[in-house]
């Protein structure tokens, strides 16, 4: 394993350029901003959901359900 110190020294990682014609790549731009939208607008409502199921009677099984989701996502950025 590397140590601490062999990592600084790195130098930086170089990658290859892609030529691509600018009119090919703005769809492909334009869908993957398309996507992240509609992924961001879903895991708000997804998480909004859950917020409403938070606020219904409270049984063990569901405070464990909560809790183990929130250990396993990164969705705290989409809490209202």
């Amino acid at each position: 394993m590397p140590s601490i110190q062999s990592l600084k020294r790195r130098e930086p990682t170089i990658y290859a350029q892609a030529v691509v014609a600018p009119e090919e790549l703005r769809p492909f731009a334009h869908h993957v901003k398309k996507f992240n939208s509609e992924l961001r607008d879903h895991l708000t409502s997804l998480v909004n959901q859950l917020a409403v199921l938070e606020t219904t009677g409270r049984d063990q099984a569901q405070t464990k359900f909560v809790e183990q989701f929130e250990e396993r996502s990164d969705f705290e950025r989409f809490r209202p």
